[in-house]
C-alpha cells in the first residue's frame, strides 16, 4: 500500500477539522452556556462524589487532598466514558456513508477530537484546583501531555470499536452504559488503588484507565515519575488497539455501506 501523499494528508486533516467543528456546533448550539457545560458537568459530579465518598464514607486521597485526588481520576475516566458514549456516531451517519466516499474512521475520530478539547479544559481546571490545594505544577508537568495522549489513544480505540459494534448490534448502546459503570468502579477514580482486595490488584496494572490515572497523579500530585515501563507497555498496547480498530472498520466497511 502506497504512503498517502501530502495533499491526501491535508485533505484528511481538513475533513477531520470539519467534522469536529460540526460536532461542536451540534453539541453546544442550543446551550447558552456552551463550553461552560464542559466544566459544569464534571464540577457537579465531583461535588456529589466528594460528599458521598469524602464526607459520608470518609474516603481519602492518601497524602493528597481528596478533592484533587478525585478530579485527577475523574478527568481521565471522563474522556474514555465520553468516547464510549459516542458509540452511535456511525449509525447516525449511515445515509452519508452510503452516498459519500471518505475515510470512515473520520466520524469517530472527530468525536474523540471533541473529547480532547473537553479533556484539555478539565485538565486546566484540575491544575488550578490542585495548585490551590497546595500542589502547584512542577517540572514534571511537562510529561503530563504523554498521559493525556495515552488516554486519547485509548479513547479513540474505544470509540471506533464501540461505534462499529453499534452498527451491527443496535442494543449495544444500553450495554455501553453498564460498561461505563464497570470502568468507573474498576478504576481508582474515587478510591486508593491499594484499597482493592488482594485478588483484584491485577486491575491496577492491567486497566489502561488505572495506569493513566496513577501516572497523572504521580506527575501532578506526588511530584514523582510514574512507572514508565508499565506506562510504556500500555502506550504501545493501546496504540496497537487503535490501529487494529481502524483496520477492522475498513475491513467491515462494505457491510456498513450495505446497511446505509
Amino acid at each position: 500500500m502506497a504512503a498517502p501523499s501530502t495533499q491526501e494528508l491535508v485533505d484528511y486533516v481538513n475533513l477531520l477539522r470539519g467534522w469536529t467543528r460540526r460536532n461542536l456546533e451540534t453539541r453546544y448550539s442550543r446551550s447558552l452556556l456552551r463550553l461552560l457545560w464542559t466544566l459544569l458537568n464534571p464540577i457537579i459530579f465531583v461535588v456529589i462524589y466528594v460528599v458521598i465518598f469524602g464526607v459520608i464514607f470518609k474516603q481519602t486521597g492518601g497524602s493528597v487532598p481528596y478533592l484533587s485526588y478525585l478530579i485527577s481520576g475523574y478527568i481521565i475516566y471522563r474522556a474514555v466514558q465520553n468516547a464510549l458514549n459516542a458509540n452511535s456516531c456511525i449509525v447516525d451517519n449511515l445515509d452519508l456513508i452510503e452516498h459519500a466516499k471518505f475515510s470512515r474512521e473520520i466520524i469517530p475520530l472527530s468525536q474523540v477530537t471533541v473529547v480532547a478539547i473537553d479533556l484539555l479544559v478539565t485538565f486546566t481546571a484540575y491544575l488550578l484546583v490542585a495548585g490551590i490545594q497546595g500542589h502547584p505544577p512542577t517540572e514534571k508537568i511537562f510529561a503530563a501531555p504523554l498521559v493525556l495522549l495515552s488516554t486519547l489513544i485509548f479513547s479513540a480505540a474505544v470509540c471506533i470499536t464501540a461505534s462499529v459494534i453499534q452498527v451491527f448490534v443496535r442494543d449495544f448502546q444500553f450495554a455501553a452504559n453498564l460498561v461505563g459503570m464497570a470502568m468507573f468502579f474498576t478504576s481508582p477514580v474515587s478510591y486508593l488503588p491499594e484499597s482493592l482486595p488482594h485478588w483484584l490488584n491485577w486491575l491496577n496494572w492491567s486497566n489502561p484507565i488505572s495506569v493513566n490515572i496513577s501516572a497523572l497523579r504521580a506527575l501532578t500530585l506526588q511530584d514523582q515519575w510514574p512507572d514508565w515501563s508499565l506506562f510504556g507497555v500500555h502506550f504501545v498496547i493501546t496504540s496497537l488497539a487503535l490501529v487494529l480498530a481502524v483496520w477492522h472498520l475498513h475491513a467491515v466497511e462494505y457491510r456498513i455501506v450495505d446497511l446505509g
